[in-house]
């Protein structure tokens, strides 16, 4: 969510109440359906039985692996934040 608002080019934290309003309750919503989609795609792993498979996985990287596992993590919030 971008914190300027593009019609006018304000930015969103001295805009009007309104907008301010408006900008919340898109975060909000946003919020929620990414939350939502979490629960859905865990519940239909735990469904599936890939729960298993991923915990066997995840112990079997070993404690070098969490480096890889973390340094991934950190290459794609960077990436995402430039987007």
């Amino acid at each position: 969510m971008s914190y300027i608002d593009i019609n006018t080019g304000q930015v969103i934290a001295h805009a009007g109440g309104d907008a301010r309003q408006r900008f919340i309750r898109k975060t909000y919503l946003h919020l929620a359906v990414a939350i939502a989609i979490f629960a859905g795609l865990e519940f239909a792993m735990i469904q599936a039985g890939l729960h298993i498979k991923a915990m066997a996985l995840l112990s079997a990287i070993g404690s070098f692996g969490w480096l890889g596992v973390l340094l991934v993590f950190g290459v794609s919030s960077s990436l995402m934040q430039r987007w």
